[in-house]
């Protein structure tokens, strides 16, 4: 992975760096890692008079967006989107992506079970895993395979919140097929109901 570093001046939009918490960290799913314009805890928080860090880091092309064209552009349906195709939002129907909500849920799940019983997770995890490696949708897949594998060994290793960061990352990759999407929101909703 680059890891690409810009230097900020003492000054403009830098001032702001990691002065208050990501929101999308508190429920534990920002992508962005270490990358992120924002605190991830109160040990990184800082007030915006306290001098900028000399460096800091910038996102690259590996963080990968997964509500991309998911919702359409209201403006594009008035009739004129300044953004044209750099707009993150669908212009019509067949710009549409479907969403990648599924992890975002998983991990919503991870830590509201976490706060109860690491059994409670274990178990949830494993029968999530084992259904997903036994779909149809998921047996010609190699590297998927092998990573949900991975995942297992990590479960029985008690490295629950390595699991999940695992899982999410290969559900949330863009390389899953449609029927591989469907095949894991099918799956998880029926475990959490």
């Amino acid at each position: 992975m680059n890891h690409s570093i810009i230097t900020i001046p003492q000054h403009g939009n830098g001032r702001l760096y990691k002065t208050s918490i990501c929101r999308y960290y508190e429920y534990g799913n920002c992508s962005l890692g270490m990358k992120c314009q924002f605190a991830h805890g109160l040990d990184e928080l800082r007030n915006p008079d306290d001098p900028i860090p000399f460096q800091i880091p910038t996102l690259d092309s590996n963080i990968i967006i997964t509500n991309y064209k998911t919702v359409l552009c209201k403006y594009d349906q008035q009739g004129f989107c300044k953004n044209g195709t750099d707009c993150p939002y669908a212009h019509g129907q067949n710009d549409k992506k479907q969403a990648r909500i599924a992890p975002l849920n998983l991990k919503k799940t991870f830590y509201n079970k976490e706060n109860n019983d690491d059994k409670d997770v274990e178990l949830f995890l494993f029968e999530l895993i084992s259904r997903l490696i036994n779909d149809i949708s998921y047996q010609s897949d190699e590297f998927t395979l092998s990573t949900l594998r991975k995942v297992q060994s990590l479960i029985g290793e008690k490295s629950l919140r390595s699991a999940t960061e695992t899982l999410c990352l290969v559900l949330s990759s863009n390389q899953r097929s449609k029927q591989q999407q469907i095949a894991y929101e099918q799956i998880y909703n029926g475990l959490v109901q």
